[in-house]
C-alpha cells in the first residue's frame, strides 16, 4: 500500500518533456552555446509594451549572422533558435504550442503563429492611427519646397 510519502513524489509523466528541434534535412548544423547566448540578448517576454515586430527583426539579424553549412537554410536556424529568444510567458506559449493544431510546419508558419498571438489588432490599429493622424509638432518648422 502506497504511503503519503509515495504520493508526494514526482512521477515520470509529470516531468517536463522539453521541445522538439527541427533537424536539417541536408548538412550538419551544430547548435553552439555562443549562438544561444547571442539570441538570448534580446528576449521577448510578451508584455503589452513590447514590439513583436522589433523582436523578430533583431532575432532575424542575429540568426543571419550565424554561419551555416551548405544544405542548411537560415529558416532552419531561426526555427531552432526561436525558443531561446523567448522568456517567461512567451516561452510558455511556445512550449505548449500545439504545432499540429495551429499548422506550424516551418519557420514561416511559426513566425505567423507568434504574430497572431503577440501582434494584437489593437496595436496595429493604434499604429495605423498614429500614421493617419500625423501632424506637424509646435516646435517643428515647415519646409517651403517652392523655393
Amino acid at each position: 500500500m502506497p504511503t503519503i510519502y509515495d504520493h508526494s513524489q514526482p512521477k515520470v509523466h509529470n516531468l517536463p518533456k522539453g521541445f522538439d528541434l527541427p533537424t536539417p534535412t541536408h548538412g550538419n548544423f551544430e547548435l553552439r552555446p555562443s549562438y544561444i547566448t547571442l539570441v538570448e540578448r534580446n528576449q521577448f517576454v510578451g508584455l503589452p509594451n513590447e514590439d513583436p515586430g522589433k523582436h523578430m527583426e533583431i532575432f532575424t539579424d542575429y540568426c543571419c549572422s550565424i554561419p551555416v553549412p551548405v544544405g542548411v537554410t537560415q529558416d532552419v536556424v531561426k526555427e531552432m533558435m526561436f525558443l531561446f529568444s523567448l522568456k517567461d510567458s512567451a516561452r510558455e506559449w511556445y512550449r505548449y504550442l500545439d504545432k499540429v493544431a495551429v499548422g506550424v510546419t516551418d519557420w514561416t508558419s511559426l513566425a505567423l503563429a507568434f504574430y497572431k498571438i503577440y501582434y494584437l489588432p489593437a496595436k496595429t490599429n493604434a499604429l495605423r492611427g498614429q500614421i493617419t493622424n500625423f501632424h506637424q509638432g509646435p516646435d517643428e518648422e515647415s519646409v517651403d519646397e517652392s523655393v
